[in-house]
């Protein structure tokens, strides 16, 4: 019954289709153009069986069948005149059949500003060399089955449902596409307008596909550029719509300043040339098993993260690497990382080593959750093992792209444990800071001994040596709390180390000009005394503040990057901290430095 049924669809697809008066002649441009203005009409009956047009469109179709078209000068000259200089909008209400028809020569066949309302179909006809500016086809543009053409360019054109070169059809030498829209006509999608009685053998599409030139195995040139396809939104239980390139070949593919809102089918491509996506948008790729050349391509790794890589399930269902691991589907795993994998290489044959290292961290991404996923199945030792490893590498590393990462979590655990550091400092008393409390203790003198600042000065300037304790500190501001400020004793009985000693007599004499003794200034006097006493204590503050810091960020660095030397801290817990935060730098200095090998290998 196939047999018969292929054997009727071949002999209804040849049946002359009661078409116009030129059938069987010759015709010229400025007839083909009469043609498709004419009020003509072919009958939907059982002689158009098959026929593409009489299937989709509404108002009726034309049959234009067995003509040779020839380029006639008188008569088609003003039609090349206004392809270039533009004219009033044409407007094209019947669906359009060429059949059997030829276009030979070395002419081309032009059209501008022109409306197509209905469905354009070429079937079994050859050499068309056809360029088409400012048009709207609001039905389908098909080339079927037998049809040979030689080139079609389209350019500030609007396709509203669909454009396909169905299998069998074939084009020799370049299609493209400049400034173009692709859109789809959801109502139809809603309530598809076709004529059930124009079934020919098994089914045709309720709807034309969104974008087809899949099957192709004549290499071409396939070239969008400055385009735009828009998404649809409105689904159709049986039909999806994308842009459909699969298992092709092309001489070169190339999507240059294009809007790809709708998905993209590239699925088992080979591109002998080159291939390239750039400056463009995507939405979502499916590139199983795709081929090209990686010395001859521009693909932007912009056009593709995100998880827009994607692989398609049963010819309808585009899946991004969450789709997949929500499914648990182990083929589309490794299928999408395969993707994954070949647009990596691509990029490092390139030397892109930025988009190897962004492609490289959303495949193990991808990879990190299907395995996280795969244990909430079934646990199991080895899944965990990597499953950690990857989450610990992304956490600290990027996976080994990112060696920086490795420093600044290097820097932040360094500052963590010179926190903890400063705290226990506080509990240290190193004889570099104990002259501090002496200092201290003999300028209270100048308030409660009676001495002025220069024999207070000319007491401690030689005594380099000399030293207070905190105890000693403590009960001279205790002994002479009544005579001393209280600024005085406030900042005193919380000084408990570092120094800040004056060597010179210059602060001391200069001192005693403005201020001289305590027991012979006014309250002015006393005043500049508070304000400068103040300042001095800011100060000694300030060192001791920025001491602490130096300090405990010098023993975190020691113990960080060589858990200092074997010269651990007396401290029982400072100890173990300095241990801890040597194992944690020992890890990461090891991870930053395989990432900054990795990284100088590429």
């Amino acid at each position: 019954m196939k047999k018969i049924g292929f054997i009727l669809l071949v002999f209804w697809l040849h049946l002359p289709l009661h078409a116009s008066t030129l059938d069987g002649k010759d015709g010229s441009f400025n007839d083909l153009h009469q043609l498709l203005l004419s009020k003509e009409l072919t009958p939907i009956d059982a002689a158009s069986v098959g026929a593409a047009p009489a299937y989709y469109v509404v108002k009726g179709f034309l049959g234009i069948n067995n003509i040779q078209f020839k380029f006639n000068r008188p008569t088609d000259e003003p039609w090349d005149k206004r392809y270039l200089n533009g004219g009033e909008q044409l407007t094209v209400d019947k669906g359009i059949a060429f059949s059997s028809c030829d276009f030979p020569g070395i002419f081309w066949f032009m059209f501008r500003n022109t409306t197509f309302n209905e469905c354009i179909s070429f079937v079994n006809s050859s050499g068309m060399r056809m360029v088409f500016k400012d048009c709207v086809f609001k039905g389908p543009f098909l080339l079927r089955v037998g049809t040979f053409a030689k080139f079609l360019e389209f350019e500030n054109c609007t396709f509203e449902r669909g454009f396909s070169v169905l299998e069998g059809a074939t084009i020799e030498e370049h299609l493209s596409f400049k400034n173009c829209t692709f859109k789809y006509d959801e109502s139809y999608i809603k309530d598809p307008r076709v004529n059930k009685a124009q079934f020919n053998i098994g089914e045709l599409r309720e709807c034309p596909h969104y974008f087809y030139f899949a099957n192709n195995l004549t290499e071409l040139d396939v070239k969008f550029e400055d385009c735009k396809f828009e998404e649809v939104k409105t689904t159709h239980e049986k039909f999806s719509f994308y842009i459909d390139l699969s298992h092709s070949s092309f001489k070169s593919l190339e999507f240059s300043n294009c809007t790809i809102g709708a998905p993209l089918d590239l699925s088992f491509v080979n591109v002998s040339n080159q291939f390239k996506i750039y400056h463009s948008t995507t939405s979502k790729v499916a590139a199983e098993a795709i081929s090209f050349n990686s010395s001859n391509s521009k693909v932007d790794w912009a056009n593709f993260s995100g998880q827009k890589l994607q692989v398609l399930k049963d010819g309808k269902t585009f899946m991004n690497g969450k789709d997949i691991i929500n499914l648990d589907d182990k083929y589309y795993f490794e299928t999408l990382i395969s993707v994954y994998t070949l647009f990596y290489h691509t990029y490092k044959d390139q030397g892109n080593t930025l988009s190897a290292n962004a492609c490289y961290v959303e495949w193990k991404d991808i990879e990190t959750a299907y395995l996280r996923n795969r244990l909430n199945h079934q646990f199991n030792s080895r899944t965990w093992f990597n499953w950690f490893m990857n989450a610990f590498l992304k956490t600290f590393c990027d996976y080994g792209t990112n060696p920086f990462k490795s420093l600044t979590w290097s820097l932040i655990v360094m500052l963590v444990f010179s926190l903890i550091f400063m705290i226990y400092l506080w509990n240290f008393d190193t004889t570099e800071h104990k002259d501090i409390r002496f200092v201290f203790k003999n300028f209270g003198l100048y308030f409660v001994g009676g001495k002025s600042l220069i024999e207070i000065g000319e007491t401690m300037v030689p005594a380099k040596t000399k030293q207070a304790s905190a105890e000693e500190l403590s009960n001279f501001i205790y002994q002479f709390k009544k005579g001393l400020p209280w600024y005085y004793r406030i900042f005193g009985m919380n000084l408990s180390r570092p120094k800040f000693s004056f060597r010179s007599m210059f602060f001391y004499r200069f001192a005693h000009k403005l201020l001289g003794r305590w027991e012979e200034s006014n309250q002015g006097k006393r005043i500049w005394v508070a304000i400068v006493v103040s300042l001095w204590i800011f100060g000694i503050f300030l060192k001791i503040l920025l001491i602490r810091i130096f300090d405990a960020f010098t023993m975190s660095l020691n113990s960080f990057s060589t858990l200092g030397y074997g010269d651990l801290p007396r401290s029982e817990g400072m100890r173990y901290l300095s241990i801890i935060e040597g194992f944690i730098g020992w890890f990461l200095l090891s991870i930053f430095s395989v990432s900054l090998i990795s990284q100088i290998i590429q």
